[in-house]
């Protein structure tokens, strides 16, 4: 027993002292052997999906305030890269963006009795006629407007949001700052 003790620690003591070379050692065999590594990472992951699912959700569970608070502390810190990782998604995936509109649309009720698809057409008019109306320019920093902000918002009153008067042009930081996103 004692032998064991005094080899672990010995073990220790190589590895602290060598800990360059061994990580330099690993590395080597990874690449030597980096298919038979993700062979069997992959048997191990398909054999044992479930297992891994069930670990996953439940370190989730236990550790769901921290992984917030570290998710809202790297989007203060990583603003443009969220935003600009967002926009890659949004043209990546249109179809999902869809989706996901004509679901907000069927919760604002189709103002007007319009189809989802129609509703969509009809806002993108407006979007435009919005930043025509405004030359093209944001209201409030005279940057090239981007986006076409409703006054008051589409979810309150959704009989206004074709209203071109309930409309503004806005660049895209005036438009966070709009609705105090950070």
């Amino acid at each position: 027993m004692r032998d064991l003790e005094n080899k672990r620690r010995l073990d220790k003591k190589y590895q602290k002292s060598h800990k360059e070379e061994i990580k330099k050692q690993k590395h080597e065999y990874y690449l030597k052997n980096q298919e038979e590594i993700k062979n069997r990472v992959n048997n191990y992951r398909q054999e044992h999906l479930e297992e891994i699912k069930e670990k996953k959700k439940k370190y989730r569970e236990e550790h769901k305030e921290e992984i917030l608070e570290k998710k809202r502390i790297y989007r203060l810190e990583n603003k443009d890269k969220v935003r600009e990782g967002k926009k890659r998604h949004r043209l990546a995936y249109p179809e999902m963006k869809l989706a996901s509109d004509i679901r907000y649309l069927t919760k604002l009720g189709f103002p007007n009795k319009l189809s989802p698809f129609a509703y969509r057409h009809a806002l993108t008019a407006w979007s435009k006629t919005v930043k025509k109306l405004g030359h093209g320019l944001c209201l409030v920093c005279d940057n090239p407007a981007t986006i076409s902000h409703h006054i008051i918002h589409k979810a309150k009153y959704p009989g206004l949001s074709l209203n071109v008067n309930n409309g503004i042009p806005l660049c895209d930081p005036c438009h966070y700052d709009s609705h105090e996103w950070n």
